[in-house]
């Protein structure tokens, strides 16, 4: 009954942590990992409640006995990232990770309903003191400056040079309101460089190369390409630190990503939605295809076909 735990509606995970370390051999230990979820701030529960209370990551300790209560800092950890916007609805979404060689976690990833994505460093011992250290490392906002929330978990892969980059869209489906076409609003993709080095972040749009999307018919079917510069990957000088397009006119179609990117053999997957009145007439969402580095068509061919079943689910890669 953590007052900082919200409703949770993606999937925890289990991951290894490095506990203590610098002399002698290391230890690790196992936890599941969740995120603080929708509406930890809603008075929906037993006991006190904090409206104002922000996003946070739980480690909850695998090795607790059944009788032994839940006790901060000892058997369960928390870190909290600070509300950027109180005027707005938060919620921490399911978290993603980067291992070391030993298979313990060194960086944790994740987005939250005001489209701040945060960092979180544990390469150091618990209680991990260094954590939240240069936390913020990317707000989506479209072109007018709106955020963009962030409901799906990143995916990572090695950035050339070293570093991590960070692939996910944004929008949401979570209540009524976001299927109205009122609501709707420009959402984006983005592949977002984190060199992994304190104080490094990306500050905005600018800094990202921007990619282009126009409609296309290939093979008879209705398709999108996927057009823009070349660029280098670096946090300084005329170099980039990501690349990123908004979804063709979804201020009017509503196309959004709520379902977690894939990758594979250098390529990017991911399966967008696009509300309608009928979820299983044709549309519903598109499929793309991309280089997963540049944010291009792969080998220049088309990508974000119109799905023809209606509402489709995050890819699975068969080999």
């Amino acid at each position: 009954d953590d007052v900082d735990m919200g409703n949770l509606v993606g999937v925890p995970l289990i991951a290894k942590f490095k506990t203590k370390g610098t002399k002698g051999a290391p230890e690790y230990k196992y936890f599941i990992v969740a995120p603080s979820g929708l509406n930890n701030y809603k008075n929906d529960g037993p006991g006190a409640f904090d409206a104002a209370a922000p996003g946070a990551l739980f480690l909850l300790s695998l090795d607790k006995a059944p009788t032994e209560k839940w006790r901060l800092g000892v058997n369960y950890y928390k870190f909290k990232m600070p509300i950027q916007d109180a005027s707005m609805q938060n919620g921490l979404s399911s978290p993603a990770f980067v291992v070391g060689s030993d298979g313990a976690v060194r960086f944790v990833y994740a987005g939250d309903l005001q489209g701040n994505l945060w960092r979180l460093d544990f390469t150091g011992s618990a209680p991990w003191s260094n954590a939240l250290l240069s936390q913020l490392l990317f707000t989506a906002m479209d072109a007018n400056d709106v955020r963009q929330p962030i409901t799906v978990q990143p995916k990572v892969v090695f950035a050339p040079g070293g570093g991590n980059l960070l692939l996910f869209g944004t929008g949401k489906l979570v209540e009524y309101s976001d299927t109205a076409p009122g609501n709707f609003r420009t959402q984006s993709f983005y592949g977002i460089y984190d060199s992994a080095q304190d104080g490094d972040r990306v500050s905005g749009r600018s800094q990202l190369a921007m990619r282009t999307l126009k409609k296309i018919t290939f093979n008879g079917a209705d398709a999108l390409a996927v057009s823009g510069a070349d660029f280098s990957y670096g946090a300084s000088g005329k170099k980039k630190k990501g690349w990123y397009f908004d979804f063709l006119e979804s201020d009017k179609t509503g196309e959004r990503s709520v379902t977690s990117p894939m990758s594979a053999y250098g390529s990017l997957f991911f399966n967008s939605l696009i509300p309608g009145g009928d979820p299983c007439v044709a549309g519903g969402g598109r499929t793309y295809v991309l280089d997963v580095l540049t944010g291009l068509s792969s080998n220049d061919q088309a990508s974000g076909f119109l799905s023809e079943v209606g509402f489709m689910s995050a890819p699975v890669l068969l080999e």
